[in-house]
């Protein structure tokens, strides 16, 4: 776990900005921090908040080593909940906030995936972001602008960007990890090092590259059904899948039109793509597009079995 702000990797404007504040002493009572997912965020949050408990409680990572610190407060979205509940601000932040620092200088909340607050959420909200007592410091971590304007308007914005994928490939290998499985990892992240993570503890990774083929190969027939055998195929590890499937998709898209196998991402996908009828480049562009799209929608918990579908559709009209 990281817990200093000098090791967080691939944000130095943010890491700069928050130091400079502890430095000079110069905290805000709220902080938006924006960015893609899975960029250091809340991992920037938790370290920031360290930092700052650590200035009035030297004792404080006795706590943090238990896994708490009486002036930390984290709320995320519920179990069983695809939002943050209005409660959470209401009967959890609000009266917790009105309390005191126990051994700190300030009390601190961080709100993970604060883009998925309602309305009626981020109202109640806004009374403490407008008089916050002087000890209290909110973070807010959000994937998406879409937070209501008089929220933003009363934090400090801090910008988190996409790492790069030399970034990600590098923090893997730190981690244990095989170059060449971190380096595929980081490859289908796209920047996202929570999702890379997660690729790269894959024991099957060779059998869901074949799989992911097979399933292009299938689709590029004319057999409309196979879009619904490909998607119940797919759905399980779909994250991951809609990954390598777009990946393949784009390098059989370069070498049918450079006939180039070093300019692919996998050399190997030259093998397939020598196989498959021809293709019309718009609409590979456009199903890209559409993909991409569709794993966006993966982070705001909607029926996976329905995007699958609709990846596996996408791809069957390329060829259609």
């Amino acid at each position: 776990m990281i817990t200093t702000l000098d090791k967080i990797a691939g944000q130095p404007r943010a890491v700069d900005l928050l130091s400079r504040s502890l430095e000079n002493e110069n905290i805000s009572h709220a902080y938006l921090f924006t960015g893609p997912p899975g960029v250091g965020k809340t991992t920037t949050a938790l370290a920031f908040a360290r930092a700052i408990i650590a200035k009035g409680d030297q004792d404080s990572d006795l706590f943090f080593q238990q896994g708490f610190h009486p002036d930390l407060l984290e709320i995320e979205v519920p179990e069983d909940y695809s939002f943050i509940l209005k409660e959470q601000i209401s009967k959890e932040l609000i009266p917790w906030m009105g309390v005191k620092p126990y051994r700190a200088k300030h009390r601190i909340v961080i709100i993970k995936d604060s883009h998925l607050m309602r309305n009626e959420t981020a109202n109640a909200l806004l009374k403490t972001l407008e008089e916050p007592p002087s000890y209290g410091v909110i973070i807010l971590c959000t994937d998406i602008d879409a937070i209501m304007e008089t929220i933003v308007s009363r934090c400090q914005m801090v910008r988190f960007y996409s790492l790069t994928q030399e970034t990600i490939t590098s923090i893997l290998v730190c981690r244990g990890v095989e170059e060449q499985k971190a380096y595929r990892a980081a490859l289908l992240s796209q920047g996202n090092l929570e999702l890379a993570e997660k690729f790269s503890r894959q024991d099957n990774e060779e059998q869901l590259w074949e799989l992911a083929g097979q399933s292009i190969a299938t689709l590029a027939g004319s057999e409309r059904v196979a879009v619904f055998d490909t998607a119940d195929q797919i759905k399980e590890n779909l994250e991951l899948m809609a990954g390598m499937m777009e990946t393949i998709l784009r390098d059989v898209m370069v070498y049918k039109q450079t006939g180039q196998s070093n300019l692919l991402i996998i050399p190997q996908n030259s093998t397939l793509a020598d196989s498959l009828p021809p293709m019309d480049y718009e609409r590979v562009r456009k199903a890209l597009e559409r993909i991409r799209v569709l794993k966006e929608y993966m982070r705001y918990y909607l029926n996976k079995s329905l995007i699958s579908i609709h990846i596996a559709r996408e791809i069957y009209q390329v060829w259609q």
